[in-house]
């Protein structure tokens, strides 16, 4: 059977895709991240189970929810998991655009659990540490975004109590349907279960997933290419649950960009980033120009670091400017043999450009770290 592409749904009026009748749709959706810059209208009918425990089998049972799209689209379907679970949990709802308020909730209602994206999570720990205790969290559930080994050790850091569950979803589905089982969370490792495989069926196809969920009458997925690559782990899993278990590859000039002939991965950036985060905070963000000269092609990195405006550093813009550089010549590995000082050297790669922004000049609703910039000059 052919493949259905994010493109030809975006290109298709909601109404031309809608396969029950207007009164059986139970709620409407949207993405705005999408390749045309335009919203994509979803329509759900009723899905009589959604077969995800929210609490992935761990005592949690206070889940407050800091998450954009959840708090978007999905709450309801999200309460539904919650009441339909064995593990029955309730639903906190907070905001994630006041985390000083979110923190106060959590504080009221006893919040052991959080679900929220990477980015969310690492701001809200400061609210948590001021208004309540971060010690009293069982359960921290994040998805959206990458969640590299470098990223997963600070929220371990934050949230020392705190299982890390990294799941993963998708507006068009409408809910998370790749999760890790206890096992998995004890592991701390990045890999999934597929959610029954009678309810979604899950293809990698040139490492790419592809998924069917029909359940979802309004709009049925056949066979729909997601844009994200996974690999298979491991054939079975020693929790019992059947069916192979997937490992997070990374998503195609998000997570991984090549440039040059270099391969420059997001896990590698955020680990050699790790060591400088007192001087950068988590807010920054690289951008790649490819640089015709008369001797060849060289690199130009221009890293952008979000102004925190309710920091009182010490440290100057130009103190700053200087031990990142340093760093980053020194450390950041780009090949075997090969750091970025040594590629400078070698005429491959400029010096890099540190820039102070008050927003990044790529604005997104997820963090973008890595943004490839090809055939532009500067």
């Amino acid at each position: 059977m052919p493949l259905l592409t994010r493109t030809e749904l975006e290109s298709t009026q909601p109404d031309e895709r809608l396969f029950v009748g207007r009164d059986e749709v139970e709620f409407v959706a949207y993405t705005s991240v999408t390749t045309s810059g335009n919203p994509m209208v979803i329509y759900f009918s009723t899905v009589e189970n959604r077969y995800f425990d929210p609490t992935l089998g761990t005592e949690a049972r206070r889940i407050l929810i800091a998450h954009p799209p959840l708090s978007r689209n999905f709450g309801h379907t999200f309460i539904q998991q919650c009441r339909q679970a064995k593990n029955k949990s309730t639903p906190i709802f907070a905001d994630y655009q006041n985390l000083a308020n979110s923190a106060v909730i959590a504080a009221k209602v006893k919040a052991d659990a959080i679900c929220t994206i990477p980015t969310i999570a690492f701001d809200f720990a400061k609210y948590l540490e001021k208004y309540y205790d971060l010690n009293l969290i069982k359960l921290l559930i994040v998805s959206s975004e990458t969640l590299t080994s470098a990223k997963r050790e600070i929220l371990q850091e934050k949230f020392p109590n705190a299982a890390i569950a990294n799941v993963y979803g998708s507006a068009e589905v409408g809910q998370f349907f790749l999760y890790p089982c206890k096992r998995i969370l004890e592991n701390k490792t990045d890999e999934f279960h597929v959610l029954k495989p009678t309810v979604l069926m899950a293809e990698l196809i040139n490492g790419e997933l592809v998924v069917t969920y029909a359940d979802n009458r309004a709009m049925p997925l056949i066979r729909y290419r997601t844009g994200d690559y996974f690999e298979i782990a491991k054939e079975n899993c020693s929790c019992g649950l059947t069916g192979p278990v997937l490992r997070w590859s990374g998503r195609e000039n998000i997570d991984r960009i090549r440039i040059g002939g270099v391969e420059i991965k997001v896990a590698n950036v955020e680990e050699t980033f790790r060591q400088i985060l007192h001087l950068t905070g988590d807010k920054y963000q690289l951008h790649f120009y490819e640089i015709k000269e008369s001797s060849g092609f060289k690199i130009k990195t221009v890293i952008e670091i979000l102004r925190d405006k309710s920091d009182n550093s010490l440290f100057s813009e130009d103190d700053i400017n200087s031990a990142v550089t340093r760093h980053l010549l020194n450390n950041w590995v780009l090949a075997p043999q090969i750091t970025l000082g040594k590629a400078v050297e070698q005429n491959s790669f400029t010096m890099p450009e540190i820039k102070f922004v008050d927003e990044f000049s790529l604005k997104s609703s997820k963090m973008r770290r890595l943004v490839p910039h090809f055939n532009e000059s500067r």
